[in-house]
Protein backbone atom coordinates (compact mmCIF):
# COMPACT_ATOMS: atom_id res chain seq x y z
CA UNK A 1 0.00 0.00 0.00
CA UNK A 2 1.62 2.96 -1.46
CA UNK A 3 1.56 6.52 1.29
CA UNK A 4 0.54 9.77 -0.37
CA UNK A 5 2.55 12.42 -0.22
CA UNK A 6 -0.12 14.86 0.99
CA UNK A 7 -1.25 12.09 3.93
CA UNK A 8 2.63 12.00 5.01
CA UNK A 9 2.44 16.05 5.13
CA UNK A 10 -0.99 15.90 7.40
CA UNK A 11 0.97 13.58 9.38
CA UNK A 12 3.65 15.98 9.75
CA UNK A 13 1.69 19.46 10.68
CA UNK A 14 0.08 16.66 13.35
CA UNK A 15 3.71 16.31 15.09
CA UNK A 16 3.81 20.02 14.77
CA UNK A 17 1.03 20.64 16.65
CA UNK A 18 1.18 18.18 19.15
CA UNK A 19 4.76 18.56 19.77
CA UNK A 20 5.15 22.62 19.21
CA UNK A 21 2.34 24.24 19.73
CA UNK A 22 0.19 22.76 22.05
CA UNK A 23 2.61 22.88 24.87
CA UNK A 24 2.38 26.85 23.80
CA UNK A 25 -1.14 26.85 24.40
CA UNK A 26 -0.70 24.86 28.01
CA UNK A 27 1.76 27.19 29.20
CA UNK A 28 -0.57 30.58 27.56
CA UNK A 29 -3.59 29.23 29.58
CA UNK A 30 -1.52 28.39 32.66
CA UNK A 31 0.04 31.80 32.65
CA UNK A 32 -3.56 33.56 32.39
CA UNK A 33 -5.17 31.27 34.87
CA UNK A 34 -2.54 32.13 37.31
CA UNK A 35 -2.55 35.79 36.03
CA UNK A 36 -6.67 35.86 37.38
CA UNK A 37 -8.03 39.05 37.23
CA UNK A 38 -4.77 40.96 36.41
CA UNK A 39 -5.53 40.19 32.70
CA UNK A 40 -8.80 41.50 31.01
CA UNK A 41 -10.95 39.50 29.07
CA UNK A 42 -9.48 41.64 26.26
CA UNK A 43 -6.05 40.82 26.81
CA UNK A 44 -6.44 37.39 27.30
CA UNK A 45 -8.16 37.74 23.51
CA UNK A 46 -5.29 38.89 22.11
CA UNK A 47 -3.07 36.56 23.48
CA UNK A 48 -4.77 33.25 22.06
CA UNK A 49 -5.16 35.00 18.69
CA UNK A 50 -1.59 35.75 18.34
CA UNK A 51 -0.45 32.38 19.49
CA UNK A 52 -3.43 31.28 16.88
CA UNK A 53 -1.84 32.94 14.10
CA UNK A 54 2.04 32.62 15.02
CA UNK A 55 1.43 28.74 15.22
CA UNK A 56 -0.65 29.45 11.71
CA UNK A 57 2.87 30.95 9.78
CA UNK A 58 4.47 27.99 9.43
CA UNK A 59 1.98 26.05 7.71
CA UNK A 60 1.05 28.93 5.56
CA UNK A 61 4.76 29.25 4.43
CA UNK A 62 5.72 25.97 3.74
CA UNK A 63 1.82 25.82 1.74
CA UNK A 64 3.13 28.52 -0.28
CA UNK A 65 6.42 27.12 -1.35
CA UNK A 66 4.65 23.79 -2.53
CA UNK A 67 2.48 25.73 -4.64
CA UNK A 68 5.03 27.25 -6.54
CA UNK A 69 4.38 24.28 -8.68
CA UNK A 70 0.88 25.34 -9.77
CA UNK A 71 0.79 25.26 -13.52
CA UNK A 72 -1.47 28.28 -13.52
CA UNK A 73 1.27 30.10 -11.27
CA UNK A 74 3.89 29.13 -13.69
CA UNK A 75 2.10 30.35 -16.07
CA UNK A 76 0.81 33.63 -14.72
CA UNK A 77 -2.35 32.90 -15.53
CA UNK A 78 -6.27 32.39 -13.79
CA UNK A 79 -7.91 29.57 -13.12
CA UNK A 80 -11.12 31.27 -14.27
CA UNK A 81 -9.88 32.59 -18.06
CA UNK A 82 -10.28 30.42 -21.31
CA UNK A 83 -7.96 28.58 -23.24
CA UNK A 84 -8.07 31.56 -25.58
CA UNK A 85 -5.84 33.95 -23.22
CA UNK A 86 -4.53 30.88 -21.89
CA UNK A 87 -3.02 30.65 -25.66
CA UNK A 88 -1.99 34.66 -25.68
CA UNK A 89 0.39 34.29 -22.68
CA UNK A 90 1.62 30.81 -23.69
CA UNK A 91 2.40 32.30 -27.01
CA UNK A 92 3.73 35.10 -25.21
CA UNK A 93 6.22 33.11 -23.59
CA UNK A 94 7.00 31.60 -26.15
CA UNK A 95 8.64 34.22 -28.01
CA UNK A 96 10.87 34.62 -25.27
CA UNK A 97 12.25 31.17 -25.78
CA UNK A 98 12.43 31.51 -29.88
CA UNK A 99 13.95 34.98 -29.64
CA UNK A 100 16.70 32.89 -27.34
CA UNK A 101 16.46 34.70 -24.36
CA UNK A 102 14.98 32.00 -23.15
CA UNK A 103 16.71 28.81 -22.00
CA UNK A 104 15.42 25.05 -23.08
CA UNK A 105 15.17 24.27 -19.52
CA UNK A 106 13.06 27.47 -18.16
CA UNK A 107 11.04 26.67 -21.55
CA UNK A 108 10.42 23.02 -20.76
CA UNK A 109 9.18 24.17 -17.31
CA UNK A 110 6.47 26.61 -18.95
CA UNK A 111 5.26 23.87 -21.73
CA UNK A 112 4.82 21.31 -19.43
CA UNK A 113 2.93 23.36 -17.49
CA UNK A 114 1.18 24.47 -20.42
CA UNK A 115 0.04 20.76 -21.47
CA UNK A 116 -1.61 20.16 -18.46
CA UNK A 117 -3.99 22.82 -18.47
CA UNK A 118 -4.67 22.61 -21.79
CA UNK A 119 -6.05 19.36 -22.03
CA UNK A 120 -9.45 19.12 -20.42
CA UNK A 121 -9.86 16.10 -18.58
CA UNK A 122 -6.18 16.58 -17.31
CA UNK A 123 -6.40 19.90 -16.10
CA UNK A 124 -9.59 18.74 -13.75
CA UNK A 125 -7.75 15.90 -12.51
CA UNK A 126 -4.97 18.55 -11.71
CA UNK A 127 -7.15 20.73 -9.76
CA UNK A 128 -9.02 18.07 -7.74
CA UNK A 129 -5.75 15.96 -6.93
CA UNK A 130 -2.75 18.07 -7.74
CA UNK A 131 0.39 17.68 -9.26
CA UNK A 132 1.01 14.21 -8.29
CA UNK A 133 -2.30 12.97 -10.01
CA UNK A 134 -0.94 10.45 -12.78
CA UNK A 135 0.75 8.43 -9.27
CA UNK A 136 -2.33 8.09 -7.19
CA UNK A 137 -3.42 4.54 -7.14
CA UNK A 138 -7.81 3.90 -6.65
CA UNK A 139 -6.94 1.37 -4.23
CA UNK A 140 -5.09 3.26 -1.58
CA UNK A 141 -7.46 6.32 -2.09
CA UNK A 142 -9.71 5.07 1.16
CA UNK A 143 -6.57 4.65 3.79
CA UNK A 144 -5.04 8.06 2.28
CA UNK A 145 -8.08 10.05 2.58
CA UNK A 146 -9.67 8.96 5.93
CA UNK A 147 -6.04 9.02 7.56
CA UNK A 148 -6.33 12.68 8.13
CA UNK A 149 -9.81 12.85 9.52
CA UNK A 150 -9.33 9.61 11.70
CA UNK A 151 -5.76 11.12 13.32
CA UNK A 152 -7.42 14.02 14.20
CA UNK A 153 -10.91 12.54 15.41
CA UNK A 154 -8.91 11.44 17.88
CA UNK A 155 -6.75 14.61 18.05
CA UNK A 156 -9.55 16.53 19.28
CA UNK A 157 -10.76 13.71 21.82
CA UNK A 158 -6.91 14.23 23.27
CA UNK A 159 -7.14 18.01 23.23
CA UNK A 160 -10.44 18.03 24.66
CA UNK A 161 -10.64 16.00 27.86
CA UNK A 162 -13.00 17.43 30.59
CA UNK A 163 -15.82 19.64 30.88
CA UNK A 164 -14.40 22.89 30.58
CA UNK A 165 -13.58 21.72 26.70
CA UNK A 166 -17.40 19.98 25.92
CA UNK A 167 -18.26 22.86 23.71
CA UNK A 168 -14.92 23.43 22.19
CA UNK A 169 -14.74 19.12 21.65
CA UNK A 170 -18.50 19.70 19.69
CA UNK A 171 -17.39 22.38 17.58
CA UNK A 172 -14.45 20.80 16.53
CA UNK A 173 -16.00 17.93 15.49
CA UNK A 174 -18.74 19.84 13.74
CA UNK A 175 -15.33 21.79 11.89
CA UNK A 176 -14.02 18.77 10.98
CA UNK A 177 -16.73 17.00 9.38
CA UNK A 178 -17.29 20.29 7.45
CA UNK A 179 -14.55 20.14 6.26
CA UNK A 180 -14.62 16.24 5.18
CA UNK A 181 -17.56 17.42 3.50
CA UNK A 182 -15.75 20.27 1.56
CA UNK A 183 -13.32 17.38 0.35
CA UNK A 184 -15.55 14.66 -0.76
CA UNK A 185 -17.97 17.13 -2.53
CA UNK A 186 -14.39 18.77 -4.48
CA UNK A 187 -13.48 14.88 -5.03
CA UNK A 188 -15.97 13.12 -6.10
CA UNK A 189 -19.17 14.99 -6.30
CA UNK A 190 -17.51 17.64 -8.90
CA UNK A 191 -17.71 20.62 -7.12
CA UNK A 192 -15.74 23.30 -8.50
CA UNK A 193 -15.46 25.97 -5.78
CA UNK A 194 -14.83 29.68 -7.06
CA UNK A 195 -11.91 31.65 -5.30
CA UNK A 196 -12.10 34.78 -6.85
CA UNK A 197 -9.74 36.47 -4.39
CA UNK A 198 -7.27 33.83 -5.01
CA UNK A 199 -7.53 33.43 -8.85
CA UNK A 200 -4.76 30.90 -9.23
CA UNK A 201 -5.54 28.43 -6.46
CA UNK A 202 -6.96 25.17 -7.25
CA UNK A 203 -9.12 23.02 -4.63
CA UNK A 204 -6.69 20.46 -4.12
CA UNK A 205 -4.81 23.68 -2.66
CA UNK A 206 -7.70 24.75 -0.57
CA UNK A 207 -8.06 21.31 0.52
CA UNK A 208 -4.51 21.06 1.69
CA UNK A 209 -4.53 24.51 3.44
CA UNK A 210 -7.69 23.65 4.94
CA UNK A 211 -5.92 20.49 6.54
CA UNK A 212 -2.63 22.45 7.76
CA UNK A 213 -4.51 25.54 9.38
CA UNK A 214 -7.16 23.20 10.85
CA UNK A 215 -5.16 22.24 13.57
CA UNK A 216 -4.12 25.76 14.57
CA UNK A 217 -8.50 27.26 14.77
CA UNK A 218 -8.95 23.76 16.61
CA UNK A 219 -6.02 24.79 19.81
CA UNK A 220 -6.91 28.52 19.47
CA UNK A 221 -10.74 28.14 19.90
CA UNK A 222 -10.03 25.34 22.62
CA UNK A 223 -7.76 28.00 24.76
CA UNK A 224 -10.42 30.20 24.48
CA UNK A 225 -12.95 27.99 25.72
CA UNK A 226 -10.66 26.80 28.51
CA UNK A 227 -10.42 30.54 29.75
CA UNK A 228 -13.68 31.66 29.42
CA UNK A 229 -15.57 28.38 30.51
CA UNK A 230 -18.14 28.50 33.07
CA UNK A 231 -18.84 25.41 34.97
CA UNK A 232 -22.59 25.58 35.06
CA UNK A 233 -22.70 22.68 37.60
CA UNK A 234 -20.07 23.63 39.94
CA UNK A 235 -21.30 27.32 39.61
CA UNK A 236 -24.98 25.99 40.81
CA UNK A 237 -23.33 24.07 43.46
CA UNK A 238 -21.47 27.22 44.70
CA UNK A 239 -24.69 29.31 44.74
CA UNK A 240 -26.58 26.20 46.98
CA UNK A 241 -23.55 26.06 49.40
CA UNK A 242 -23.89 29.79 49.81
CA UNK A 243 -27.75 29.60 50.35
CA UNK A 244 -27.17 26.55 52.86
CA UNK A 245 -24.34 28.42 54.26
CA UNK A 246 -26.86 31.82 54.71
CA UNK A 247 -29.78 29.53 55.66
CA UNK A 248 -27.99 27.82 58.49
CA UNK A 249 -26.63 31.47 59.26
CA UNK A 250 -30.49 33.15 59.88
CA UNK A 251 -31.83 29.71 61.69
CA UNK A 252 -28.87 30.31 64.21
CA UNK A 253 -30.58 33.95 64.57
CA UNK A 254 -33.75 32.66 64.77
CA UNK A 255 -32.80 30.25 67.56
CA UNK A 256 -31.66 32.95 69.18
CA UNK A 257 -34.01 35.26 69.09
CA UNK A 258 -36.38 32.44 69.99
CA UNK A 259 -33.95 31.92 73.40
CA UNK A 260 -34.16 35.38 73.96
CA UNK A 261 -38.35 35.72 74.06
CA UNK A 262 -38.27 32.75 76.22
CA UNK A 263 -36.00 34.32 78.83
CA UNK A 264 -38.06 37.66 78.02
CA UNK A 265 -41.32 35.91 79.27
CA UNK A 266 -39.80 33.97 82.38
CA UNK A 267 -38.34 37.33 83.23
CA UNK A 268 -41.81 38.52 82.98
CA UNK A 269 -43.76 35.84 84.81
CA UNK A 270 -41.03 36.26 87.72
CA UNK A 271 -41.93 39.27 87.95
CA UNK A 272 -45.90 38.96 88.08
Amino acid sequence: MEVWWETKEDCLWLVYYFIFVSPLHSFLIAYLERQGKQVTPSKAIIFIASLTLMSSFLPLLVRKKLQESNPYRILGISRYGNKYTWAQQYAHLKQYFTSGQMTQEVWSVFDNAYDIIYDDSTRRAMDVWGPNFKELMRVDMPYNLGLFYLLWFVGIYTCTVGRKYASARDFSIAGLLAVLVFEMCVRFVGYNPLFFFMPQTTPFEMIMLLHSLFPAWLFGYGSFKRIFFLDMVQHKNDCLQYAFQNNLKTLQELEKMKLDIIKLKETKEQED
